[in-house]
């Protein structure tokens, strides 16, 4: 069982690129950088950076359009617990 305080990869990923959109001042509807870019600039593989952005656009935090790429969400709600489960 993981201990609370044990972050899995995607999660820290998801982290630095919250930090990146933050540091980059970016904007709701500002568009982020392609794959390639995000990955070398994360120093990540593909599927640990596709894993991170699928959990940020569940939160609301980014909007991925299939063939144009990731956004800044234009509404953003970083619901952790929307079911109130916790």
């Amino acid at each position: 069982m993981q201990n609370s305080k044990e972050k899995t990869l995607s999660q820290m990923v998801a982290e630095r690129i919250i930090k990146y959109i933050l540091e980059e001042n970016l904007q709701p509807g500002d568009k982020l950088p392609n794959e390639n870019v995000m990955c070398q600039r994360l120093n990540v593989g593909r599927s640990s950076l596709r894993e991170a952005m699928r959990a940020l656009a569940s939160r609301n935090v980014i909007t991925i359009r299939q063939g144009s790429g990731s956004y800044v969400s234009a509404t953003p709600g970083m619901i952790d617990d929307p079911f109130g489960l916790t």
